[in-house]
């Protein structure tokens, strides 16, 4: 089976982090071997990812954003799995994602961007502009969050809006 593999910074409570078990609670678990793995020690997110059957998960181990062997740990785990799409959802995991999936020929990279760049650095727009080039997908959350890849000239030609959902069926 495909390999996909979400990489995300950490899985403390937040909104992106409660969005992704959401999601893979929902994929198909017969067509693709779905991991997931935390940048940063896993977090109380954790636990709900761990109790969906057929999900694993993973952490990268790293303590701060500034830990080289994060770049080593996933490159082996991108190699070692067979990962043939990468998903991404924030700063730090897009950058790393981008650049390590691309030197581990992850045939599909997609990026997740879900704010908007207002008052952010330069380099941070600048860095994101570059490392866009390495996804084949930007997926954005809200009209809004497009709208702000687009003012920075950020992957233009490759964003697509994908509202977040809820499963309301009880």
């Amino acid at each position: 089976k495909p390999v996909i593999l979400h990489l995300i910074s950490d899985l403390d409570i937040g909104g992106t982090e409660k969005m992704l078990a959401e999601l893979v609670k929902h994929l198909s678990k017969e067509k693709y071997r779905i991991l997931v793995c935390s940048i940063k020690p896993k977090g109380l997110v954790a636990q709900e990812i761990q109790a969906i059957k057929k999900i694993r998960l993973v952490s990268l181990n790293v303590r701060t954003k500034l830990d080289i062997s994060a770049f080593f740990k996933l490159y082996r785990l991108l190699k070692k799995e067979r990962v043939v799409i990468l998903q991404t959802y924030l700063f730090f995991d897009n950058l790393l994602g981008r650049v390590v999936g691309r030197m581990a020929c992850v045939p599909i990279i997609i990026s997740g961007q879900r704010y908007l760049y207002e008052g952010e650095p330069l380099w941070r727009i600048l860095i994101d502009r570059w490392t866009a080039r390495l996804s084949n997908l930007i997926i954005s959350n809200s009209t809004a969050a497009k709208q702000s890849l687009m003012w920075q000239r950020i992957g233009k030609q490759k964003i697509q809006v994908i509202y977040n959902g809820k499963d309301f069926s009880l």
